[in-house]
């Protein structure tokens, strides 16, 4: 009768501790994407060169206004640099994605 309890409990304990992390288990996320960091004025202007050989829009633009902000100091640069940019981040038209991508590559 002793011997089967511990059977019984050994047998418990083993797909107890099977459970634990097993395959159904989610991972944690371990990168988070967010918006490129962009570690330099010269570095902004080379993603803007990308984007006018390209022509991408949308998801691709995200955060480089911020980038704009914080790697142009002069104020009427900074304000020349985001109409363009906003007029860019709206555009659905690779062409004139380019455009606007080279234009304000040059202003860089």
């Amino acid at each position: 009768m002793m011997r089967s309890a511990i059977c019984a409990l050994s047998f418990a304990g083993v797909l107890a501790l099977a459970g634990c992390g097993g395959s159904n288990s989610v991972p944690s996320p371990t990168n988070v994407e967010g918006p490129p960091v962009i570690g330099s004025k010269e570095a902004l202007k080379a993603r803007f060169q990308e984007l006018a050989q390209s022509g991408e829009g949308g998801s691709a633009l995200e955060g480089l206004d911020a980038e704009i902000k914080k790697h142009v100091p002069d104020p009427a640069v900074q304000a020349s640099l985001l109409k363009d940019f906003h007029v860019l981040n709206v555009s659905s038209d690779a062409a004139k994605n380019k455009v606007l991508s080279k234009r304000i590559a040059d202003k860089l």
